[in-house]
């Protein structure tokens, strides 16, 4: 718990203490440089938007800029740590940055600890969030362009040994190529349902869709949109 005089132990591992009242209301000279040298720390080290970043300092008042600095490395190791046992790679710059940010936000509105489960879901929820930033700029514009992107994920679904479910994984894959990086769930869901032939059942369609989120990891899902992984573009300079 971040609440209450007394020092607790955060599940970071670092000690922090939430000020008094009164306290928080007049805030001496030396806390007013501590949270001045925690905000830039966060812009300029972090990548936080400054935004987040003060409102996070003004909520949260720590003994010292130095604590301050403990929680916020501790909270940073912790989430590399579980990008890393998901995903089994180093998480990337931007997406630490962001899933920081919905950090720093949830204790801004609410000094409480966070969780396993809600820190793996403001992790997922940044890489989806990058993710889609990337997809929007490496949308190329045309067919034929998006064909030459694409090209890894067609490659992988070439090695899918069912020819029933390769024929409908392409399908779903040329949707993307004809129609763009990002597509509404249900406009892929309604496309693929007037190919009765190939998909004769919405359960179908929903295998498909699922399976190229799940065992490919070729999809991503966010607010609605289906959209390419970025780890399934090509180099768009090739």
């Amino acid at each position: 718990m971040l609440e209450g005089n007394a020092k607790p132990r955060s599940p970071y591992g670092a000690t922090t203490v939430s000020a008094s009242q009164d306290h928080q209301k007049n805030p001496s000279e030396s806390e007013d440089r501590d949270r001045a040298l925690l905000l830039e720390k966060l812009v300029t080290e972090r990548s936080v938007d400054r935004r987040v970043a003060d409102a996070f300092t003004k909520k949260s008042v720590f003994p010292s800029y130095r604590q301050g600095r403990i929680f916020v490395e501790e909270l940073v190791l912790r989430l590399q740590k579980m990008h890393f046992s998901h995903y089994g790679y180093a998480i990337q710059r931007s997406v630490l940055a962001r899933v920081l940010e919905l950090c720093l936000e949830r204790l801004s509105r609410k000094r409480t600890e966070l969780s396993d489960k809600q820190l793996s879901h403001f992790l997922q929820f940044a890489r989806n969030q990058i993710a889609i930033d990337t997809i929007n700029n490496a949308d190329p514009g045309t067919p034929g362009e998006r064909e030459h992107v694409l090209k890894p994920f067609f490659d992988v679904i070439a090695c899918e040994e069912d020819p029933v479910t390769r024929e409908r994984l392409t399908f779903i894959c040329r949707l993307f190529v004809w129609h763009g990086l990002r597509l509404s769930r249900n406009d892929v869901i309604e496309t693929c349902a007037l190919e009765e032939n190939l998909f004769p059942t919405k359960r179908a369609i929903e295998d498909a869709v699922d399976t190229l989120r799940g065992a490919y990891e070729a999809l991503r899902f966010l607010n609605g949109d289906l959209f390419v992984a970025p780890e399934y573009l090509a180099d768009q300079t090739e």
